[in-house]
């Protein structure tokens, strides 16, 4: 419920009016009805308003067609003002009595005075008895405004009057039909119960009604224009209504059938031809096409599109199918673009300058045209992309050829440096010739790389991948040939072997050198330096051992049982002949270029055949085993000449090239171990012969042996070892007596002179070396001095009431015995033995 309401409700009775409207009229208009505005006028009224505005503008056409009747001038602007202000003003006069205003009839229209303006003007109104009554009221109104729920509609209605009363101080006097001075007026008894909601909004359509009679001014003048504009159109229409009739009447019906068949006939003529054309222009070439295809010399891309296009058409004749003929005539154009591509890029290659341009690199855009016109031609025909890669491959290899030969022309001006073979220097000629062949790889590289390495990383970037390696590939296979013709006649016809290992140093150099500028490794230049080396390897020893058998004769050098038991000469003469070749292997890089096979087969060929197994079987020869097994002197002559050759071989072969010929870090080679074991077997054979001897001589060789068989003597390491002898007590040789004339006499006699006996009897002065002799003497003197204290302390173990005799027997203390024989290191560990600390 509104606040409108509620103030209805609570309407005051005794309301003074000094107005002298006719209330019976009023009463009997408004009977049975509220003292309220008429609701049902305003939507009478609103409906009227829409319906007209809706009418004017079917009237506007229908006033086109009719020219200006009735209704165009009902709704001019003047009209319709008036029509609004009488319905309003009728309407009004209905209502006077709600809202207390006076109003004055001019002529037919009927003006609405404000109220404010009957105050002023009419002084009963101020009479205090009603203004005492008001006041009651106000004091009512107030207080059903404080105890109402409807505050918020008062406050909102207050507003409303508030912008009215802000509007209407923009309008003139006439303009305005309900005027309030004041808003706190409302308020007094005369008027606050007469402003209802209704009013309100009556005021807010009358604006919007006010708006509405703008625009229709606004339309009418528009319409105006448009009848205007209609007029003048009408003669046209008849203008054109007769040119309708002339066309009509001028030919008959049934030529204009048959005109217009035969146009349709042409039209449809017309459409075949243009289709014709565009099949022509999909089937054909144009003929710039052909004047291009086969007048224009240079290929460009306008000959790329030229040739696309006649793919494009081939295409199309082979889908279509039926097209023999023109298939047969595209695929002849096509061959031919394909070949003048191909013809052009050969002749390119050819041109002089195109090697400097491609090298200095002053003209990028060439080398891309030149890398295009190879790409389209390997995409459209790959047998010719082949053949241009063989033709390349042929005009760079003449190129290189030329350049090759030239270096050997000694009558050449233009050749400073020519390449030519010195007998004395036949290695340098062999690096003059790779170093050479080494420069036509790098520039030749370089050159290819130039041409084809692009960056494009699409088709034609596969498409060159590897290619400036295939390319290097194919030229220097043709190449080959000449190169192994001048590498031959130096590798061939060479019988040094020391030469020959300067030979394959150079060629593997520049083996590793040709495979670093991006020669594959299948190459035939790589194969033939690989088969030259593997020859050179082959050479050395087959060269070696000519020497070994046809110079040296060694294999018919038997007689060896020479007085002074020296080595043969043929073995002095071959290890002369293989030092200096081994002297070639004493760079680190020089054994790099020998696999372990040429190193095999040198030691099993040249080493171990001749050192080993012929010279033992020249040994035997001379000194059979049959004589050597019953004869001690023929087996000590027979030691004393192995020895001596093994010597010379150690000395010569074994111990300066231990380090870099022999040397072997996988452990795959044999020889020189088993030289040096072939060498300390003689020796310790001579060892023990000489002990043997010793032992014999001093007639305590039983003993030696009797000692040994219980525990071995050289393994006696302290004193307490010795009482692992005590079992010895139980043998029948080990009494005081049989010691004593076994001992005595003999330690007496011979010890002084055991030197120059052994010397005499075992021919040591006949053993080349001194060193050896003094270190067979020397061995044995330790082992016999060593058996000498380890008897000596055994005896006295077994027989510790007979010291005194025993000191009589062995009548050499142990230092004197040590002194006697020479010996200079008492420490030495093979005859030490630690005493016992009780």
């Amino acid at each position: 419920m509104d606040f409108i309401s509620d103030y209805n409700t609570y309407e005051a009775t005794n309301i003074s009016s000094e107005n002298d409207f006719d209330k019976k009229s009023l009463k009997a208009e408004n009977s049975g009805k509220r003292n309220t505005l008429n609701i049902d006028f305003l939507n009478s009224y609103k409906n009227m308003t829409m319906s007209k505005i809706i009418a004017s503008t079917n009237n506007l056409s229908q006033a086109v067609k009719r020219g200006v009747g009735s209704d165009f001038e009902d709704i001019n602007q003047e009209s319709t003002d008036a029509r609004f202000d009488a319905l309003i003003s009728r309407n009004l006069k209905k209502m006077n009595s709600n809202f207390l205003f006076n109003t004055k009839v001019a002529g037919d229209s009927i003006n609405i005075v404000p109220m404010n303006s009957l105050i002023l003007k009419d002084k009963t109104v101020e009479n205090k008895n009603e203004n005492t009554g008001a006041k009651d009221e106000i004091n009512n109104f107030v207080h059903i405004v404080d105890n109402s729920d409807s505050l918020f509609h008062f406050q909102k209605g207050v507003a409303i009057i508030d912008d009215l009363l802000k509007e209407s101080e923009n309008f003139i006097e006439d303009d305005v039909h309900f005027t309030f001075s004041d808003k706190s007026m409302l308020l007094e008894k005369n008027f606050y119960g007469k402003i209802t909601r209704e009013f309100l909004e009556l005021e807010n359509n009358r604006l919007q009604l006010k708006k509405l009679n703008i625009f229709l001014s606004e339309y009418s003048k528009v319409d105006a224009i448009i009848n205007s504009s209609t007029k003048k159109m009408d003669a046209f229409k008849e203008a054109n209504l007769k040119i309708t009739n002339y066309k009509k009447n001028l030919i008959p019906a049934s030529d204009l059938n048959i005109f217009n068949q035969k146009l349709k006939l042409i039209q449809h003529d017309k459409l075949q031809l243009k289709v014709l054309k565009n099949l022509q222009k999909l089937f054909s070439l144009s003929a710039l096409e052909e004047h291009i295809l086969h007048n224009e010399k240079e290929v460009n891309e306008e000959t790329f599109q030229v040739i696309e296009k006649l793919q494009k058409i081939k295409e199309r004749c082979i889908s279509i199918g039926n097209c023999s003929n023109l298939l047969k005539k595209i695929e002849t154009d096509l061959q031919y673009g394909l070949t003048k591509l191909y013809n052009y890029l050969v002749n390119s290659l050819n041109e002089t300058n195109l090697n400097d341009i491609i090298i200095q690199k002053r003209k990028q855009k060439t080398i891309k045209q030149f890398q295009t016109q190879i790409f389209y031609l390997s995409e459209n025909d790959l047998e010719l992309y082949q053949n241009f890669i063989n033709k390349f491959v042929d005009i760079e290899y003449k190129k290189i050829t030329t350049s090759f030969l030239h270096q050997f022309d000694l009558s050449s001006k233009d050749n400073n440096n020519p390449i030519y073979l010195n007998i004395d220097e036949p290695t340098r000629y062999l690096g003059d010739v790779l170093a050479y062949v080494h420069s036509l790889i790098l520039n030749e590289y370089e050159f290819i790389q130039s041409l084809f390495i692009t960056d494009n990383k699409g088709t034609m970037g596969k498409l060159f991948e590897d290619l400036d390696v295939k390319l290097l590939n194919d030229i220097f296979n043709k190449f080959n040939n000449l190169v192994k013709i001048r590498l031959d006649q130096v590798i061939k016809f060479e019988d040094n072997s020391s030469i020959l290992i300067q030979c394959v140093q150079v060629l593997s150099f520049y083996k590793m050198m040709f495979l670093k500028s991006k020669l594959p490794r299948d190459n035939l230049i790589i194969k033939l330096l690989n088969s030259l080396l593997s020859y050179c390897d082959d050479l050395i020893i087959r060269t070696t051992e000519k020497y070994l058998n046809e110079e040296i004769k060694y294999k018919k050098s038997t007689n060896l049982s020479a007085a002074d038991l020296q080595h043969p000469h043929w073995l002095f003469q071959y290890l002369q002949k293989l030092s200096v070749i081994l002297s070639n292997f004493d760079d680190f890089k020089t054994l790099e270029n020998f696999d372990i096979t040429f190193y095999k087969k040198f030691d099993k060929s040249l080493i171990e055949n001749p050192f080993v197994y012929l010279l033992n079987d020249q040994i035997g020869s001379a000194y059979p085993s049959k004589l050597t097994s019953k004869d001690l002197n023929i087996k000590i002559a027979s030691l004393i000449l192995k020895c001596n050759c093994l010597d010379l071989i150690e000395s010569r072969l074994l111990l300066p090239f231990k380090h870099t010929f022999f040397q072997d870090e996988v452990n795959q080679r044999t020889v020189y171990e088993l030289l040096t074991n072939e060498f300390d077997e003689c020796k310790n054979s001579l060892k023990e012969i000489t002990l043997k001897i010793l032992l014999k001589n001093l007639e305590v060789y039983d003993y030696y042996n009797l000692l040994n068989m219980i525990f071995p003597i050289s393994e006696v390491k302290t004193e307490l070892d010795y009482e692992m002898y005590y079992s010895v007590a139980d043998n029948p040789i080990i009494t005081l007596d049989a010691i004593e004339r076994a001992v005595k006499l003999n330690f007496e006699e011979q010890l002084p002179l055991l030197m120059t006996n052994l010397e005499s009897q075992l021919l040591l002065n006949l053993i080349s070396s001194p060193l050896i002799t003094n270190d067979i003497l020397n061995d044995s003197f330790k082992k016999f001095f060593k058996f000498y204290k380890t008897f000596h302390n055994i005896l006295i173990l077994i027989f510790p009431n007979d010291l005194k005799r025993l000191e009589l027997i062995f009548n050499y203390t142990d230092e004197e015995v040590y002194t006697i024989l020479g010996l200079e290191n008492y420490m030495d560990e093979d005859i030490y033995i630690e005493k016992d600390d009780d």
